[in-house]
């Protein structure tokens, strides 16, 4: 092959690789929550989700017309891992208390910032922040 030829085939390969890694930069943004405010939530765990691309928490939490049901994003399994959060760590009906950036909008959601179990004890850092 000519220099010409692993030139021009060089250049599309990064193309290529540019534009399949745009999507997943993009997908990580943090834009819709409002990264100034931070909410304190305690509650019951309803549902903890260790799932691609982000794990979940679903958290009761005692509003003035009763529960309140939010949703915490955290990061992905395998970084939760590294960081001693475990698949099966909480269970629906455990306590939490979890510090979070809320949403922009108002919606009941917020991306985790720092979480304490029943216990007391931190449960990592697990922000899809950071």
């Amino acid at each position: 092959m000519t220099k010409a030829i692993h030139s021009r085939r060089r250049t599309w390969l990064a193309a290529i690789s540019l534009l399949l890694i745009v999507p997943a930069v993009a997908h990580h943004s943090t834009a819709m929550y409002d990264m100034e405010k931070t909410v304190t939530l305690k509650g019951a765990i309803k549902a903890f989700h260790w799932t691609n691309p982000h794990c979940w928490i679903q958290v009761l939490v005692l509003g003035p017309n009763g529960d309140e049901e939010w949703n915490i994003q955290l990061g992905p399994p395998t970084k939760l891992y590294r960081e001693d959060w475990k698949p099966l760590m909480y269970k629906p009906g455990d306590s939490i208390t979890a510090l979070v950036h809320p949403m922009r909008n108002g919606t009941r959601q917020g991306l985790l910032i720092s979480s304490t179990g029943s216990d007391g004890k931190p449960t990592g850092a697990g922000s899809a922040a950071k």
